[in-house]
């Protein structure tokens, strides 16, 4: 059976309008559509990782910076302690030597009242007194003897005062140590939550490494794919274009050599 130029024609329309012509076009278009929204989404997690490691990363410096300068400070403390520490050792040595003093002035002034004393009772002083060649020389002895009490009873509080002094200068040096020994394990104590915070901000930064490498493999493969869809989407429209050329000839042909009534 032959069939006429009209049958054929519609035949090839109707190959031409076949599902499975268009229809890895259009499955292939809207995996393209799915995968154009996986690649948004892909960019902003990649994008607000980014910003997030910046973050983390300006503040894992701030956070070095900060433990630098706080250990710096530690070991100032450390030195003034230290300075302090030796400050008191020497000033205790002087107050020790002072109140050695004091107890030999003492003992020293004892005697000397023990012997005026004697001397007293026995009418000594007094008869070293008129032994004098004339009254000047009198006049001096008891003067010398006035004056030397004046200057033990003298020397005697100036060192007592001195002890004084040291022993608050003392006093006032043990204070200041108590309060940068306070200030150092204040110190320490910030330093080590410093520690702390470095320590998870660099364990979150290892992290946002590795999530920043994986959404950036990820991005690469999924316009990789997008690229490989996009050249199937054209290559389908160009076969079909090719195909729709080729059929136009044909009904062209077609009509031309059929015959006419």
């Amino acid at each position: 059976m032959k069939l006429s130029n009209t049958t054929w024609i519609a035949l090839l329309c109707c190959l031409l309008a076949l599902p499975g012509f268009g229809q890895n076009r259009k499955e292939l278009e809207d995996k393209r559509k799915q995968l154009i929204q996986d690649i948004k989404k892909t960019s902003g997690k990649l994008e607000a990782t980014q910003k997030s490691k910046a973050a983390t990363f300006e503040r894992f410096a701030t956070l070095q910076k900060q433990i630098g300068k706080r250990q710096q400070l530690i070991r100032t403390l450390r030195d003034e302690i230290a300075y302090t520490e030796e400050s008191i050792a020497r000033t205790n040595e002087v107050i020790e030597s002072l109140t050695n003093d004091i107890a030999r002035l003492k003992a020293d002034y004892a005697s000397m009242l023990r012997t005026a004393y004697r001397h007293r009772t026995g009418n000594t002083l007094v008869m070293f007194l008129f032994a004098s060649d004339n009254f000047n020389q009198a006049f001096q002895r008891w003067q010398y003897i006035r004056q030397y009490h004046r200057y033990r009873e003298k020397q005697a509080k100036l060192i007592q005062e001195t002890q004084q002094m040291l022993s608050d200068k003392a006093t006032q040096l043990e204070t200041r140590k108590k309060e940068k020994e306070n200030l150092l394990v204040s110190q320490q104590s910030q330093t080590l939550l410093l520690d702390r915070e470095l320590h998870d901000k660099d364990k979150m930064l290892k992290t946002l490494n590795k999530d920043e490498s994986r959404l950036a493999a990820e991005l690469n493969r999924q316009q990789k794919a997008h690229n490989r869809l996009n050249e199937s989407i054209e290559a389908i429209i160009r076969e079909e274009m090719a195909r729709k050329r080729k059929a136009a000839r044909t009904t062209e042909a077609l009509s031309a050599g059929a015959p006419r009534s």
